[in-house]
C-alpha cells in the first residue's frame, strides 16, 4: 500500500522559453507540505522538472510562469494510486507559436492517435485529450488494469467529498444529488465558470470544466450556448406550431471572439468533444453539468456551463407542455443533445428577396435587416417563436436593389426566434436568430 511521503514528480515544458525562464510551484490550501518554490526552465528543450516529497496523498499545484509578457498559470491535482508511492503530473505552456504536441513540443510527433508510455511503462496511445491511454488492458484512474474507476464512475475527492472521475481522471464534484464545488464545499459558489483567484500570478482567473483555476480571460472573446427542446418540423408551418421531440435537446453554440476559434466541451459524464457543433448522447436522464472552454486567435478564454436534463417524458427538464408523452416503445433513460450553429439557417422559399442578413445574432434588443429586392413593393416582417406563434408583425417599403430595416426586438423573452420577410407575391425568406438577455 502506498505510504508518506508520496513521491510527486512535478515536470513540463515552456515553449518559447528563454534562458531567464522559470516556473513557481505553490501548494494548494490543504495540500501538505505547504511549497512556494521557483524552479528553473532548462533550455534548449525549455523543459523542466521536479520530484516533490508530499504528505497529501492528493492534492494539488498552482504553477506559474512569465509568458509573452503577462503571468500565466493552470492549477493541476494529483492522487497518488493505492498500489504506487508516486505519481507525476504535466503542464505545457505556449509562450511562442505553432502548434504543439502532447508533450508540449511544438511540430512534435506526440499528437493524438499515435503511441505513447503510460507512467506505468505500458505502451499506449495519446488521446484526444492527450492522455496516454493504455492500449488493451484500460489502466483505470487509479492504475489497475481494466479495473473498476474509470471515468464516469464514483470516487473520493482529497478532502473526502462525493465525486465522479472525469474523462483525465480528476475526482470531480458530482452534481446528481448534493453539489460540491471546485473547493470541496457543498452547494460552494466555486462553479465551473465562476472566477477564481490565481495563488502564483496574483489575479483572478475562471474555474473550467475540470475545476482547473485557468487565466482569465485577455480579449474580448465570450463562451455561451442556449438550451432548448429539440422541435419537429419548421416553426413557420401551416400547423401553427412545431412538435417537441421526446429524448433530443438542441444546444445553440453562442461563442464569440476572434477566430480561428478552439472548442472544447465537457459533457458532465466524463466524455469530452474538440468539434464546434458536436453531438452526444447521455446513459441516464441528469442532472449533466455541461461545459464549454472556448479559445480564441487573440490569445482570450472563456468558460460557460449549464445544468441539463430531461424528465420522464423525454422533454427538457422545466419545459412545461401538456399532453406530451413518451412515444410508445421509447426509452426512458438517456438522452442526446445536438449542438447547433446559429448562423447557418436562411430558408429562402425563391421568392423576390435575396441576400438576406441578421445581425447582431444572438441580439439583446435591436436587429438589422439587409435585404435585396428585386422589385419595388411592401414587405411584411413577421417574427415567431420556437412553438410557431407569431409574437410581432410590421409592413415595410423595400426599394428595388438592397435596403437595411432595423426591427425591434426589445419586447421579446430569452429565447431562439424566426424573422420571416414575405413579399407581395406570398413567396418568404426565413431567418432565425436568439435574443439573450
Amino acid at each position: 500500500m502506498a505510504q508518506q511521503p508520496y513521491s510527486v514528480v512535478v515536470g513540463g515544458t515552456i515553449v518559447g522559453c528563454s534562458a531567464n525562464s522559470y516556473v513557481h510551484i505553490a501548494t494548494l490550501p490543504g495540500t501538505q507540505p505547504s511549497l512556494d518554490i521557483d524552479v528553473p526552465v532548462l533550455p534548449p528543450s525549455c523543459s523542466f522538472t521536479i520530484t516533490l516529497a508530499m504528505a497529501s496523498q492528493g492534492g494539488g499545484f498552482t504553477i506559474s510562469t512569465p509568458c509573452l509578457g503577462a503571468m500565466q498559470s493552470q492549477v493541476v491535482q494529483y492522487q497518488v494510486p493505492p498500489m504506487l508511492d508516486s505519481t507525476a503530473v504535466f503542464v505545457s505552456f505556449n509562450c511562442g507559436n505553432g502548434i504543439t504536441d502532447c508533450l508540449g513540443i511544438p511540430g512534435g510527433s506526440a499528437m493524438p492517435g499515435t503511441a505513447c508510455t503510460t507512467l506505468l511503462g505500458v505502451a499506449g496511445t495519446w488521446s484526444a485529450s492527450c492522455v496516454c491511454v493504455a492500449n488493451g488492458g484500460n489502466l483505470d484512474c487509479e492504475g489497475v488494469a481494466n479495473g473498476p474507476a474509470q471515468p464516469g464512475t464514483a470516487c473520493t475527492s482529497p478532502n473526502g467529498a462525493t465525486g465522479i472521475w472525469s474523462a483525465n481522471c480528476v475526482c470531480m464534484p458530482d452534481t446528481s444529488g448534493g453539489a460540491y464545488d471546485c473547493l470541496g464545499s457543498l452547494n460552494g459558489p466555486a462553479l465551473p465558470g465562476t472566477p477564481c483567484w490565481l495563488l502564483g500570478a496574483n489575479a483572478l482567473g475562471t474555474w473550467d470544466a475540470d475545476c482547473n483555476c485557468i487565466p482569465g480571460t485577455s480579449g474580448s472573446c465570450q463562451a455561451g450556448f442556449w438550451v432548448m427542446q429539440a422541435m419537429e418540423g419548421d416553426s413557420l408551418s401551416p400547423n401553427g406550431g412545431g412538435t417537441p421531440i421526446p429524448y433530443e435537446v438542441w444546444v445553440w453554440n453562442l461563442s464569440s471572439g476572434t477566430g480561428p476559434m478552439t472548442y472544447s466541451w465537457d459533457f458532465g459524464d466524463g466524455s469530452t468533444s474538440t468539434v464546434a457543433y458536436p453531438s452526444h448522447t447521455y446513459s441516464g436522464n441528469g442532472p449533466y453539468l455541461l461545459c464549454l472552454t472556448i479559445a480564441d486567435a487573440s490569445g482570450c478564454t472563456s468558460v460557460y456551463c449549464d445544468s441539463v436534463s430531461i424528465n420522464g417524458d423525454g422533454i427538457l427538464e422545466g419545459l412545461i407542455l401538456e399532453d406530451i408523452g413518451a412515444a410508445s416503445g421509447a426509452r426512458q433513460d438517456g438522452f442526446t443533445i445536438n449542438v447547433q450553429n446559429p448562423l447557418v439557417m436562411g430558408v429562402n422559399d425563391a421568392s423576390t428577396l435575396t441576400n438576406a442578413a441578421l445581425w447582431p445574432n444572438p441580439t439583446t434588443g435591436d436587429l438589422n435587416l439587409s435585404l435585396v429586392t428585386l422589385a419595388e413593393g411592401a414587405v411584411d416582417v413577421a417574427i415567431y417563436d420556437v412553438n410557431g406563434r407569431l409574437v410581432q408583425n410590421e409592413r415595410r417599403t423595400a426599394a428595388m436593389g438592397r435596403s437595411q430595416h432595423v426591427v425591434n426586438a426589445d419586447a421579446l423573452h430569452a429565447g431562439v426566434y424566426t424573422l420571416r420577410a414575405l413579399d407581395q407575391q406570398g413567396k418568404a425568406i426565413s431567418l432565425r436568430f436568439v435574443k439573450a438577455n
